[in-house]
């Protein structure tokens, strides 16, 4: 390289050697790649010609702005003549120059001091001139350089690195964390912790945090997130919407064979409407393992999902573990027709074994009072009986009372409200007929309009009244509580209250999220976790309210005494004593999970079928607790496999067989009468509660007969005469002896509280070793002191004794006087009482 010719034309020149080192730092070449023709001026200004050898003009740009930290962009190209040696020139600016035409940025700033701009109207200009194939040399040097590199502002401060373009590294690296689930705040604070763990020190996380190239604003996150959308899902246009949503079906159809999902596309012209049918794997086995799929379905829909605001139907229905999902179907309307559409697309998908191979559909659907969808529902399923939910028709007798337009008193409002919940819950038709005629009577002439609307609501009152729901086993659900908590599931567990750009992100959603809630619940149940939140009266657990859909439990003695006087009539029903009169029976199908009592008559769990439950029997309306069937059951549902059998035992299955390894010894089973009401306990033998899930274990409910009882007396007066002979000397023995006299004397005339004496003897010992008493938790235990449950309610503090510390924040803050009007709760009961129309929420 000849340095000798080389001359600067530059105010404050260097030396060329340095000229030539600051320019070859620049230059992104390999040491045979190219060579330097001239360069002038100072390592801060200068001009240079270069020969090189260039192939692809994205990859100089790139390497170039990794290696300065500088961005460059194509300003122009111009094909020249054909005289000329060369073939084209390509202009490349600075990215802070923005403008074509010279700005002023002093000014912009001087008006703007806040605004942030990059504009700075660079000079640095950079000239590719590509040469002609046949004008190359022998080094091969396809292109000509004309530098002249004069920034007016600095490369490398850390606000000119704020200006840089992403790299493709780090948008690979932020698409990988949407791929995981996360949004633009989320990832952005993901991504500031990865970087984070990167840097050594607070100064290299201080700058590496100032280039955007590989670390983007909070904003770029946005964009990002954008695109990365739209590449996955397609735009918002429909006919890239749908051609993604093909391929989409097709992939997530080829991931799981076995569901299925069908869709209609939309089309204006043809008046053709958006429906879209997703039925997934476990879907179709509730709908072939679950007979309350037959009995009873609740249909419902929601939107603001996604960006269309298409209507999103949930078919589910109701088990023990809560509720499951039959079918999920989107909609871009909500007309008679666009439904009838959908659930036709919907039914005719379903194999043979749906709704519990059930032909003419479900027995019971229950939707609000949407007429659209009860058209529909009735044009697809004749044979179905349609309900409506209790709290949606209150709801919309309570908004409509509020409507100005209809001019009712808001001092009538809360009786008028009033009334009609009674007709709402009358238990027969008379019942309904009387409170109509009140009603129209206390208000019919002072409301015309009043009159007019409740007949048309009677027009269809079979609906809505419980009147005429008795024969119908609806289970004691009355509500659309259990599809209405799904959509609450779906948007705020599974969207994360996010809109999804359209309907592909979506229905990802819907298979994958959504069908993984499900599944995580019913595994939960299988392996014997029960993680999930479920109904006290699923559980076996005393209902808080009385209005509250459930029973009372019966204390331990009442069912150690009731227990003895189980009738088994087999094939899995039962006659069961009642708790207010023993000498009645109601009959348990335990099969169907019925009773003959007020509560479970409708199939709700009831004290009765409790009753026959702890002892060892499956209900379908209780948890498999005691059952590994129902529990093997919901692994099946869940994933569709199975695992062995031993591995679902129940811990305590094995508890009740003799310590030898000998079953206990069966006892023959006595037949009874036919009549329930005229039962005599003296004929009732002994029943085996044998599981049907091929426990091990036996349990046996036994009666005794008088002779029984006197010989089981004799033996125990020979135990306690060894007893007390070879204890004569053990005083605390003999005052014990004393003392249980005492007591049995004075329980002779109670003999409920005689008879819970004799089966909790024994059953629950007061010894501690004193090996045991080293530990803190015994130590608690032994420190408690036990009271009764009203006693801690009446404390001054509710979490422990009086000079305990309140835990949680104090409401009564004297630091805080600010008073937030409180938003109106979504609970029409104190709606009602405060004369307040319902929330916004519950009008959509």
């Amino acid at each position: 390289m000849n340095l000798e010719g080389l001359r600067s034309t530059f105010i404050n020149v260097f030396d060329t050697q340095e000229l030539v080192e600051t320019l070859m730092d620049k230059l992104p070449f390999g040491k045979d790649e190219f060579k330097i023709i001239s360069v002038n001026g100072s390592v801060k200004r200068l001009k240079a010609n270069i020969d090189c050898k260039l192939i692809n003009l994205d990859s100089f740009i790139q390497n170039y702005n990794e290696k300065t930290d500088e961005t460059l962009r194509v300003s122009s190209t111009r094909k020249q003549s054909d005289k000329s040696l060369y073939e084209k020139y390509i202009y490349l600016r600075c990215h802070h120059k923005t403008r074509y035409t010279k700005t002023n940025p002093e000014l912009i700033r001087k008006q703007k001091p806040s605004k942030r701009f990059k504009n700075t109207d660079c000079p640095f200009s950079l000239c590719l001139k590509f040469k002609k194939h046949n004008d190359t040399t022998s080094h091969d040097f396809n292109c000509n350089i004309n530098l002249e590199w004069n920034h007016n502002h600095p490369t490398r401060s850390l606000q000119a690195l704020s200006f840089k373009d992403i790299q493709k590294s780090t948008q690979a690296d932020i698409a990988k964390l949407f791929d995981q689930g996360f949004t633009p705040g989320p990832a952005y604070r993901e991504f500031w912790r990865l970087i984070k763990e990167v840097c050594s020190n607070e100064l290299e996380l201080h700058k590496l945090t100032s280039d955007r190239s590989r670390f983007p604003r909070r904003t770029d996150f946005n964009k990002l997130f954008t695109d990365y959308h739209r590449q996955k899902f397609g735009s918002k246009d429909l006919e890239s919407m749908f051609r993604v949503l093909g391929s989409l079906v097709e992939k997530l159809k080829n991931e799981e064979p076995e569901s299925i999902i069908n869709f209609q596309k939309f089309d204006a012209a043809e008046d053709d409407p958006f429906i879209l049918v997703i039925v997934t794997g476990l879907m179709l086995r509730v709908h072939k393992t679950l007979k309350t799929s037959s009995e009873m379905i609740f249909v419902d829909s929601s939107g603001g999902m996604e960006e269309y605001n298409l209507r999103v139907f949930l078919v589910v229905t109701h088990s023990f573990s809560g509720a499951l999902p039959l079918g999920v179907i989107v909609t871009s309307d909500e007309t008679t027709e666009t439904l009838t559409r959908a659930f036709e697309m919907f039914s005719s998908l379903l194999p043979d074994y749906a709704f519990y191979s059930s032909r003419s559909g479900p027995g019971i659907v229950m939707t609000d009072n949407c007429g659209e969808l009860h058209d529909a529902l009735h044009a697809i399923w004749p044979m179905a009986r349609l309900l409506l939910c209790f709290f949606h028709i209150m709801q919309q007798v309570w908004r409509w009372l509020f409507d100005k337009n209809n001019k009712i008193s808001q001092v009538d409002r809360p009786e008028i409200i009033q009334m009609f919940r009674n007709i709402v819950y009358c238990s027969n038709e008379d019942m309904v007929d009387t409170s109509v005629t009140e009603i129209n009577e206390a208000y019919g002439q002072k409301y015309k309009n009043l009159q007019a609307y409740m007949n048309t609501l009677f027009e269809y009152k079979e609906r809505w009244c419980l009147a005429y729901r008795q024969n119908l086993l609806t289970r004691g659900n009355n509500t659309n509580n259990f599809v209405e908590a799904q959509f609450l599931v779906l948007k705020d567990n599974v969207l994360n209250r996010t809109k999804e750009i359209n309907i592909n992100g979506l229905i990802q959603k819907l298979v994958e999220d959504f069908n993984d809630h499900f599944k995580v619940k019913l595994i939960s149940i299988a392996n014997g976790r029960y993680d999930g939140v479920y109904s006290k009266r699923f559980k076996g657990l005393s209902k808080d309210k009385k209005s509250s859909i459930g029973f009372r439990l019966p204390s331990q003695a009442e069912l150690d005494l009731l227990v003895q006087k189980i009738v088994d009539r087999g094939a899995g029903s039962y006659l069961v004593p009642s708790f207010k009169n023993q000498e009645s029976f109601y009959f348990v199908d335990t099969d169907l999970g019925v009773c003959e009592c007020e509560v479970g008559r409708y199939g709700t769990p009831c004290k009765h079928q409790y009753l026959i439950w702890t002892h060892g029997l499956k209900s379908n309306n209780f948890l498999p607790y005691l059952s590994c069937e129902e529990r093997k059951k919901c692994s099946y549902i869940a994933i569709g496999k199975v695992l062995e059998d031993e591995l679902y035992e129940s811990i305590h299955d094995h508890l009740d067989q003799d310590p030898q390894g000998n079953n206990l010894e069966r006892v023959d089973q006595v037949t009874c009468p036919s009549d329930s009401s005229t039962v005599d306990t003296a004929h009732v033998g002994s029943i085996e509660v044998t599981n049907e899930s091929h426990y091990d274990s036996r349990r046996t409910i036994e009666t005794t007969s008088f002779d029984d009882a006197q010989e089981a007396v004799s033996d125990i007066h020979q135990a306690l005469s060894r007893i007390i002979e070879s204890h004569k000397n053990n005083r605390q023995l003999l005052q014990g002896v004393l003392k249980f006299q005492n007591r049995l004397k004075k329980y002779s005339q109670q003999p409920s509280k005689l008879t819970s004496a004799f089966h909790t003897f024994g059953s629950v010992s007061h010894y501690r070793s004193r090996k045991q008493t080293g530990t803190s938790m015994v130590k608690k235990q032994q420190g408690k002191i036990r009271v009764q449950p009203a006693a801690v309610t009446r404390r001054v503090t509710k979490n422990g004794s009086k000079t305990a510390i309140v835990k949680g924040m104090n409401k009564r803050n004297p630091f805080e006087n600010k008073t937030v009007a409180k938003k109106r709760p979504h609970n029409l009961a104190q709606n009602i009482e405060r004369l307040e129309p319902v929330p916004k929420k519950a009008e959509k």
